[in-house]
């Protein structure tokens, strides 16, 4: 009796399908920033649709001209993508702000339950009466990121007022903003603002910082920040951050501060003295932005005010030192000032000043395609002993200015 064997050859979809959901997510993962293969494995079946779609919706970026096509489409009875959407990027392309934009914003948190981060940036808030702007953000409610860039406010308040608009917020910045002399308000012209007790990490770039930190030192009760970046530094800045340093005590963590003027010794120096990391005990990293910054001429260095401060330590967790460095060539290392001591650098680092110190971190943001080698070996010159000592680490980025 004759009989035929037919053999079968699984199609790849249906082999690639078989994978639990837990293991495509993980597979997927890899491909965050591909978005052209995302495109592909979103088609291979129904199963991997749910993990492509998920990476390729979860950020969108929308503006005053946009914001109608994308409420439609979120609004379109066959549109399956909005519970994707986890991060909204809204761009009022310096516009004043429009009371339609607040039904808007709202529609899109209404429609997108899902986003954990909002990034609202070049607006104008100067004809908002108080109390108008209130619910602009409360249609967020799982939103735990927080980013204000480049926005005129009336006040510091008006600008508390709407930053602490997020009740689970986490995570705030808040880069190159614009308001008047908070000492001309007029109480009756004050904005009420509660800060979140679940904030932890602030970060400040480009704003009247001093302003900011007064309205969280009178606050009641005072928000434990861990993280904590302030940016470039100016003098003016020094003496209420060394009030709010001291009263953070124990909660700081981790601490980014930098010094970029003409005189960015001098401003190290006003640091140092109004400043004091002693009060944080619990200190476990410190950065120091804009180390190098092109090598731009500077009338005085901050790395002997920098090691200085880092001598006030007295954190028995502080593990870490990072510095970013900005060049446009490598070969640029080569060429650096007389007063600038690595020399000094190298033995700071390693005699024994920070007893628990595990690493020396420097993170270059160089315009040109640097190998990783190249990079550490060229430090490596300028810190032998901290080389040695195996501490050093070099970390490499593309820079965009």
């Amino acid at each position: 009796m004759y009989s035929r064997r037919v053999s079968r050859v699984s199609h790849p979809a249906t082999t690639m399908s078989c994978f639990p959901a837990e293991i495509i997510d993980h597979i997927v993962d890899f491909l965050d920033d591909d978005a052209f293969t995302l495109c592909n494995i979103s088609i291979v079946s129904s199963q991997w649709l749910p993990s492509g779609r998920a990476r390729l919706f979860r950020a969108a970026k929308v503006n005053q001209e946009t914001f109608g096509r994308f409420l439609d489409l979120l609004a379109h009875p066959l549109s399956t993508f909005s519970m994707s959407v986890k991060h909204i990027n809204i761009d009022g392309q310096n516009q004043p702000y429009p009371e339609s934009l607040r039904q808007d914003v709202s529609k899109i948190g209404e429609r997108c339950p899902n986003i954990v981060s909002v990034y609202l940036s070049n607006l104008t808030f100067t004809d908002i009466e108080p109390g108008h702007h209130s619910s602009l953000l409360n249609a967020f409610p799982n939103v735990t990121i927080l980013c204000l860039d480049g926005i005129t406010f009336i006040s510091v308040s008006q600008m508390m007022s709407i930053f602490c608009g997020i009740p689970l917020l986490r995570e705030g910045s808040l880069i190159n903003l614009i308001w008047d002399d908070p000492s001309t308000n007029e109480e009756e012209g004050l904005y009420s603002y509660k800060i979140p007790s679940s904030l932890r990490e602030l970060r400040l770039e480009d704003c009247y910082k001093r302003d900011v930190l007064k309205c969280f030192l009178r606050h009641d009760p005072f928000p434990p920040i861990t993280t904590l970046d302030v940016g470039v530094l100016s003098p003016t800045d020094t003496q209420v951050l060394g009030e709010y340093l001291m009263r953070l005590g124990s909660s700081l963590n981790h601490f980014s501060l930098g010094f970029s003027s003409f005189d960015a010794g001098g401003d190290a120096e006003d640091f140092y003295h109004n400043c004091d990391l002693s009060h944080n005990v619990s200190l476990q990293s410190i950065t120091f932005h804009r180390l190098i910054d092109y090598w731009k001429y500077r009338l005085t260095s901050p790395v002997p005010w920098n090691l200085k401060t880092l001598s006030q330590i007295q954190s028995d967790v502080f593990q870490e030192i990072s510095f970013s460095i900005y060049l446009d060539y490598l070969i640029e290392l080569l060429a650096f000032p007389i007063d600038f001591d690595w020399g000094e650098m190298d033995r700071f680092f390693t005699e024994g000043n920070l007893p628990h110190l595990r690493v020396v971190r420097f993170t270059l943001f160089i315009g040109h395609q640097v190998d990783l080698h190249e990079a550490t070996r060229t430090l490596g010159v300028y810190l032998p002993l901290t080389m040695e000592k195996r501490i050093l680490r070099v970390e490499i980025h593309r820079s965009n200015i």
